[in-house]
């Protein structure tokens, strides 16, 4: 295995991916576990948290970013996906800019603990949210790179596993 991703240039193969997706997710289910679990104090807890975060980013934005680039296609339609996912599975169809901050609203006074009511979503528009995700990671998982180098880096192919 090549290792964690943690800078989201260069390329990456789709078996580095699937490692890079799940293991750091894991890991980062463990971090969160411990600080829940374990009383460390402040201090422990952000360490434990920076590195949950640091997994979390490896996983989930840098992995996908890098497999991007092996398909020939930049990084930043990672993070549209990211965003309408979110947009689609936390705030919903919005009338207009008024409702839609009206909506945000509601999830940061949930986010912030000052109400546990999370704002009703549709069940249609969660699953078109979960739809797209479902789509992206089966490209990135599956869908060949590009064969020779791209202008993100040389063919990932060609290195040999470590």
């Amino acid at each position: 295995m090549k290792g964690m991703v943690i800078d989201p240039r260069g390329r990456l193969k789709r078996r580095w991916f699937i490692y890079d997706l799940i293991l750091p997710n894991i890991g980062a289910v463990i971090a969160i576990l411990a600080i829940r679990i374990l009383d460390l104090g402040m201090v422990g807890d952000l360490a434990i948290g920076g590195i949950a975060a640091l997994l979390l980013w490896s996983a989930n934005f840098a992995a996908p970013m890098s497999r991007l680039h092996d398909l020939g296609a930049p990084g930043w339609i990672h993070l549209v996906v990211v965003v309408v996912v979110f947009l689609l599975s936390t705030i919903g169809p919005v009338s207009g800019p008024g409702e839609a901050v009206i909506r945000a609203g509601d999830w940061l006074s949930v986010v912030r603990g000052n109400d546990s009511q999370v704002p009703p979503v549709s069940a249609e528009f969660a699953q078109i949210g979960a739809t797209i995700g479902a789509i992206q990671f089966l490209v990135l998982a599956f869908w060949p790179g590009q064969e020779g180098a791209n202008r993100f880096g040389p063919d990932p192919r060609g290195e040999k596993d470590s």
